[in-house]
């Protein structure tokens, strides 16, 4: 996902069309997304609950959505748990 940010970071504001900037966002929503499903368990779990696999995103709304609760439940990581301790302490 880095190129993809580094991509981005390159583009000059305004510069690109609506579908341009669409297509583009959802390469990089598809990429994050898939990082997670494939890093988090509990994540890949509420997918399935869903019935939903990051390859067959279609649009934003094949996406389901977190419950904003879910966060004080559980707590989904994609990193190991001393890479989010060593980030943020």
């Amino acid at each position: 996902m880095n190129e993809t940010i580094d991509e981005l970071i390159k583009i000059k504001p305004f510069s690109l069309g609506f579908e341009e900037k669409k297509n583009r966002f959802m390469k990089c929503i598809s990429e994050s997304i898939k990082f997670h499903y494939e890093n988090c368990s509990d994540y890949q779990n509420y997918c399935k609950k869903k019935n939903f696999h990051p390859d067959n995103i279609v649009d934003i709304s094949n996406i389901p959505f977190l419950p904003v609760d879910i966060f004080k439940k559980m707590t989904l990581l994609s990193v190991l748990q001393v890479m989010y301790q060593v980030l943020f302490t």
